[in-house]
């Protein structure tokens, strides 16, 4: 076909756009179900994937717009998923808003409210009634964990901070704070999350969620006590911290993610307490690596500092969120030549995609 005019053929009477040079693995129109659900009676959704192995042929990497369907002038059709596969959601006259979501971990040290309330289960976000049992639960075995002799080995920390499992002794009276207070560490202290919290309220454009070990999900303006314990710990009458939590989370956080941009700035144990690998949402986790003469290698412990860095700066560009891959890269390059970061690099993953920001 090279120095002959191409065409489209009629398909895409209203044009075409550009798919994203990442989207490699072959496909085509792709037979997955199409339906119509109790939760969203007016959507109809389904999966037009859009390999660009052929770089040369125009339909393998051009998304059509404007393809006749049954749908009729009452479709609307808006990508979803701008890097791998090609996601359209198909809506019949309604609009779903998609929230960003951005899920954080705790920090291992906490500032202790001075004063406050003590807390009320029924209050904290996310899911108060629907997660009321399960965190009574965790807090009443760690109160008992905590009065013990060997406490300091069932939680896996040292003398030095057994002040703060005394302090768990008296969950239910201590007082409380913002979680954006409470959480304290390295990440937070990077992205300032503390300051940056006094004007955060969860919106439909951006929700941040700390992973607890305690609570299960804390959403940033809930208001906790200062606790220790963290999500590694196997308490002994309820096992591990995360898999305890895992069938509590699964069906609670798949469906609050449905059809919503995840950013992941968890690793280790918080992950796997809700991996997000399943469900109908699109997944980034975030990363950091290190630059050395152009050999880059991944960051450890330093990383927290860059997704919080990442995280604070999704929480100021909030009102103008676009909810997806697209904005939040966007976002991440705005990083570049600031605090150490000189590049932003994407890697396409088995069920996610990868954000890892590049540091010297």
């Amino acid at each position: 076909m090279d120095g002959q005019p191409r065409t489209l053929l009629g398909l895409a009477p209203g044009g075409v756009f550009q798919a994203n040079s990442v989207t490699q693995v072959a496909g085509g129109l792709l037979h997955h179900r199409f339906t119509l659900t109790s939760t969203y009676v007016e959507a109809v959704y389904f999966l037009w994937h859009y390999p660009a192995s052929r770089p040369g042929w125009l339909l393998t990497t051009t998304v059509s717009y404007g393809v006749r369907t049954f749908l009729g002038n009452t479709a609307t059709i808006r990508p979803a998923h701008p890097l791998g596969s090609i996601r359209l959601w198909v809506s019949l006259g309604k609009d779903y808003a998609r929230t960003m979501i951005v899920l954080l971990p705790p920090s291992e040290g906490k500032t202790a409210p001075t004063e406050g309330s003590p807390i009320d289960l029924s209050r904290i976000e996310p899911f108060g009634s629907e997660l009321f049992q399960a965190r009574t639960r965790v807090i009443e075995s760690l109160i008992e964990v905590s009065q013990r002799d060997e406490a300091l080995d069932i939680l896996g920390v040292g003398q030095r901070v057994f002040p703060e499992v005394v302090a768990n002794r008296e969950l239910w009276e201590a007082p409380t704070d913002a979680a954006f207070n409470v959480y304290s560490g390295v990440l937070f202290e990077a992205g300032k999350i503390a300051d940056r919290g006094l004007s955060y309220q969860a919106s439909e454009s951006l929700q941040v969620l700390v992973q607890s070990a305690l609570f299960g999900l804390v959403d940033l303006s809930s208001r906790i006590p200062r606790y220790r314990v963290s999500m590694g710990v196997k308490l002994p009458q309820l096992g591990s911290l995360a898999q305890y939590w895992k069938p509590h989370l699964d069906s609670l956080m798949t469906m609050m993610s449905t059809r919503q941009l995840v950013v992941d700035c968890r690793s280790g144990a918080y992950i796997k307490a809700w991996p997000g690998l399943d469900g109908d949402h699109d997944l980034l986790r975030i990363t950091a690596l290190r630059d050395r003469n152009g050999k880059r290698t991944v960051v450890s412990h330093a990383a927290k500092k860059y997704r919080g860095i990442l995280a604070g700066a999704l929480m100021d560009h909030a009102p103008e969120l676009l909810e997806s891959f697209d904005c939040v890269i966007g976002i991440a390059r705005g990083l570049v030549g600031q605090n150490g970061v000189v590049d932003v690099e994407i890697r396409e993953r088995r069920g996610f995609l990868e954000l890892a920001l590049v540091t010297e």
